[in-house]
């Protein structure tokens, strides 16, 4: 850039992101009103991603690879467009294949990466999900004991602080743990309310789930928990090795300040 943007300006990720909601939005209202024919075929579009809409007005979005923003619509083409699941990024099927990335010749099952590294960071992520809860840093425990202790609170013996990541209810043990968590962000932020449906959505990004034209599946939520206590709880979302967001962070009330 030569000079500071007029108006509104969005780093490519962010454009991404609002490009992939107003599909997604469009993709629930087209299926609704039965305007797509295929309902077995639109559906896997549908999870996959896939752009079956017109192209919006506006900059926003384009294949990462030729910048262009036009796509294939309804049926698998060059011009699909496919999402990385865990970057976010936009590309062609058929710039994937002059790129040397892919040689697609129909809908990818399950998740798909555009890159090495993508896949590296969700089998981190996977990687911190499946071991628990860790003990934190000795630093850091004599640190909270210090910050209890200016406030009046003897704790006898070990102090047990431990942090985790957390993604989805899929287990007895984590739809606990997550129930808390909102609880926590319910403490200290308003209802963050869906347009349309009045419908509560930080439950969904607790939780990773798809509401309506959010997606909220690449969401991970970390914990800190004191014993059984959980004392605070962060959601974050990695687009990439480039970007990441941390949208709320919140601790308990009887444990701000500890």
């Amino acid at each position: 850039m030569s000079c500071v943007p007029k108006g509104a300006w969005c780093c490519r990720y962010c454009e991404n992101r609002q490009q992939r909601e107003s599909y997604l939005a469009y993709n629930n209202n087209a299926i609704a009103a039965g305007r797509v024919d295929g309902v077995d075929s639109i559906g896997q579009i549908f999870t996959r991603s896939i752009r079956i809409a017109t192209a919006p007005q506006g900059a926003f979005g384009g294949c990462a690879l030729c910048k262009q923003h036009d796509f294939g619509k309804k049926k698998f083409s060059e011009r699909t467009v496919l999402l990385c699941d865990q970057c976010g990024r936009e590309y062609h099927v058929g710039c994937l294949k002059e790129h040397n990335m892919a040689d697609l010749t129909a809908l990818p099952e399950g998740a798909w990466f555009c890159s090495t590294v993508c896949v590296e960071i969700c089998e981190a992520l996977k990687d911190l999900v499946s071991r628990g809860a860790e003990p934190v840093p000795a630093v850091d425990v004599d640190l909270i004991k210090k910050k209890r202790a200016e406030k009046g609170l003897d704790d006898d013996g070990d102090l047990d602080v431990r942090w985790r990541v957390l993604r989805d209810k899929s287990s007895e043990d984590s739809k606990v743990v997550l129930s808390k968590a909102v609880g926590i962000f319910h403490e200290s932020f308003d209802p963050i309310i869906q347009a349309g449906t009045g419908r509560d959505l930080i439950p969904a990004m607790v939780y990773g789930r798809s509401v309506r034209d959010q997606d909220y599946t690449g969401m991970y939520c970390a914990v800190l928990t004191v014993g059984k206590t959980v004392v605070s709880a962060g959601l974050f979302r990695v687009m990439g090795n480039v970007a990441a967001e941390l949208p709320l962070v919140a601790t308990s009330r009887d444990n701000q300040g500890l």
